[in-house]
């Protein structure tokens, strides 16, 4: 009987501390992902800033495919996990309102959309 209480405290222990340990992995995963994500976030805000050339807060058709012909706007596109192959057919799908200018929500809302957030 003695043994049998001992093993159960020694197995308590150690599913304890397997416990623990998964709790603060989950935490570290977690934390590591808020922060690739609000990365993310700024590199979108970044790239609407290069984009938006005349600096009125929206991007045209026009000032959109002139950032795609830089290679540092296609470099942020692909480190944010933006596929610039169609690019140049993403400003209609941007354009929620159809308003002919991209806004920044409506820039960022489809960059997380494209991302599957």
């Amino acid at each position: 009987l003695t043994t049998f209480a001992l093993m159960n405290v020694v197995t308590a222990t150690m599913v304890e501390g397997t416990v623990q340990r998964a709790i603060a992995l989950e935490i570290a995963n977690h934390a590591e992902k808020e922060k690739r994500e609000r990365k993310a976030m700024r590199v979108m805000y970044a790239l609407f800033r290069f984009a938006d050339t005349d600096g009125s807060g929206f991007v045209s058709r026009g000032e959109f495919e002139s950032a795609l012909q830089s290679r540092e706007f296609i470099g942020h596109m692909i480190e944010v996990g933006l596929s610039h192959q169609f690019a140049a057919d993403l400003f209609d799908l941007m354009d929620y309102d159809n308003s002919g200018e991209i806004s920044p929500e409506e820039f960022v809302a489809f960059c997380l959309r494209a991302r599957g957030e």
